[in-house]
């Protein structure tokens, strides 16, 4: 998360900068109590005035022990707008999320997927990726920029 701070305040990226992880886990848990009252500060003095030396301090320090709510601070953060995992097998916290969505406490709306490894998911025939039948999986081709086998120069 360190990397989309310093990334946010060179004007690297911006507000609607999505996120693709692979990870075991998805990283989404409910945000530790301390943690809420650290951001809580931020959001009302604004994040892009802490030095990269505090918070990198936080994120090594305040963050849920486990490095498993990362995911929710960076969304309330303003530093990731949607999340796409890919890979995760331990947990399911991105799954439990209501029509996949995460709503922060400004009341942006954010989106989040968990996919299975990459190999099946290009699969033709059943993947979410590749297999275009299936538009259940619209949101994801989509947030991958996914166009029938494509993916667009960058």
């Amino acid at each position: 998360m360190t990397v989309l701070f310093e990334a946010k305040k060179v004007g690297i990226i911006s507000d609607d900068t999505n996120l693709v992880s692979f990870d075991r886990h998805d990283d989404a848990r409910a945000i530790h109590p301390v943690t809420e009252t650290i951001m809580t500060c931020w959001t009302e003095t604004g994040l892009m005035g802490t030095s990269s030396r505090d918070f990198k301090s936080f994120v090594e320090f305040d963050i849920s022990e486990y490095d498993d709510d990362w995911v929710k601070v960076g969304m309330e953060l303003g530093l990731i707008n949607n999340i796409i995992n890919i890979g995760c097998e331990d947990n399911y916290n991105i799954s439990e999320w209501k029509s996949n969505l995460y709503v922060s406490k400004t009341g942006k709306e954010h989106l989040g997927f968990v996919i299975g490894h990459i190999k099946d998911e290009l699969n033709p025939h059943g993947g979410k990726i590749a297999d275009i039948a299936l538009h259940e999986n619209d949101r994801i081709r989509e947030l991958m920029c996914y166009r029938h086998g494509t993916y667009p120069s960058i």
